[in-house]
């Protein structure tokens, strides 16, 4: 069953969630179920009830105040019943309104070799208009002091059908992890707007068997770009062997260590962490955090787990 889940990120808005809704379908050709999702990005007006009142299906509450894209995120990742594939559009005001969905290729988001492939699709654009699809990410470097800022990137020009609809098969760039936003543009208006999260994925690990002193690469991409998101802590064996930072790479991370230990598996282990503490205290980005599923304040990043085979010296 095919379900679109038009979400709403909502922060104090009693007065004009009504407006909102008022427009938006419950019917679609190719569509078996419309549901409406509420994310409330820690309001403190009645947004709730008025939701309730409205009859929204879904309902997320976050504790405080987030921002946009970390209400995205809870909204797309949010648990919801009764459908092997859902398609999710974003509400960013009145006009058009774009989905995003990924095509079902039956391979997971990130496989090694292969790109992530998705589907554009809007209606309520101007018939027969040209217009640009933009890509937005961060640039920059910590480590030269530059700092980093908002970058954008045009990915294709396409042209509106003649009944206002955009439907355009795109390959997702290899970027830094986290949220990224995807525009629809004519000229220096913005139409509309969806966004894409890139979460971390496993390239290779090679080799992953030889003796001792036996130099190892792991591959990563996806890493992400804030302090909290753009760090993992390796172990081997449970014992702190560095960290890797993907933000410098857009998120293409090496790591390179030599194997040890006796003949046997050995436990490579990558857990989130955080970049920076605070000065003159103990610097958080040396601590695995073993608790990320129930705290990490990032986005729900994965710990990695590898193992390599510490195979016999050859006799000389």
């Amino acid at each position: 069953m095919t379900k679109l889940i038009i979400q709403i990120p909502c922060y104090n808005e009693e007065a004009t969630l009504a407006l909102t809704l008022a427009p938006l379908p419950r019917q679609l050709p190719g569509i078996d179920c419309i549901e409406w999702l509420v994310i409330d990005d820690g309001s403190r007006d009645s947004t709730i009830d008025v939701a309730r009142q409205c009859g929204i299906d879904h309902i997320i509450r976050l504790p405080h105040n987030q921002g946009l894209a970390r209400a995205f995120i809870a909204g797309v990742r949010a648990e919801m019943p009764d459908a092997s594939h859902h398609v999710y559009a974003y509400i960013i005001g009145h006009g058009a309104t774009t989905t995003l969905s990924m095509t079902d290729d039956g391979e997971p988001p990130g496989t090694a070799g292969r790109p992530v492939m998705a589907v554009l699709k809007g209606s309520g654009f101007p018939p027969n208009a040209p217009v640009s699809l933009i890509w937005g990410t961060q640039e920059g470097s910590r480590v030269s002091g530059n700092g980093f800022a908002p970058m954008e990137h045009q990915l294709a020009r396409l042209t509106v059908a003649a009944d206002g609809r955009l439907d355009a098969p795109l390959t997702i760039p290899e970027d830094l992890g986290g949220m990224h936003t995807l525009s629809i543009r004519s000229g220096d208006k913005t139409l509309a707007r969806t966004f894409f999260a890139i979460e971390t994925s496993i390239v290779s690990i090679s080799p992953t068997s030889g003796p001792v002193d036996t130099p190892v690469t792991i591959h990563l991409k996806g890493v992400g770009w804030t302090d909290f998101d753009n760090i993992y802590i390796a172990t081997y064996d449970n014992a702190y062997m560095g960290y890797a930072c993907g933000f410098n790479s857009q998120g293409d991370v090496v790591i390179n260590f030599t194997a040890a230990g006796s003949p046997g598996i050995h436990l490579i282990d990558f857990y989130p962490g955080i970049y920076q503490g605070p000065e003159k205290d103990q610097q958080l980005y040396r601590l695995p955090q073993l608790t990320y599923k129930d705290d990490h304040p990032g986005n729900k990043i994965p710990a990695l787990r590898f193992a390599f085979d510490v195979t016999p010296s050859p006799r000389r």
